[in-house]
């Protein structure tokens, strides 16, 4: 399984998940701008482990292009330092 990084507006990752469902290869994609809203878990015992949507096989991962999400509602500063946290996590 792909493991797909990218962002909402990436049109040439668009034209690339065409040719993996065309070639049936299993792929999940994560658009960094929904990682509020979606769900991933890290595990760190012997091995690292990452899930993404129940998914944990993977086997490769294609850093495309990233974006921030965009978080409202919260003072600058929470926003700022949110935002920080986000970026390392990518």
């Amino acid at each position: 399984m792909i493991l797909i990084v990218t962002h909402r507006t990436d049109y040439t990752t668009d034209f690339v998940i065409n040719k993996l469902n065309h070639r049936s290869i299993p792929y999940q994609r994560l658009n960094c701008e929904d990682l509020i809203s979606q769900d991933y878990a890290f595990e760190i015992k012997n091995i690292f482990n990452f899930s993404f949507k129940g998914q944990n096989s993977f086997t490769s991962a294609w850093f495309r292009r990233t974006k921030l999400p965009n978080i409202e509602g919260v003072a600058e500063e929470e926003r700022l330092y949110l935002l920080g946290e986000y970026d390392a996590l990518i």
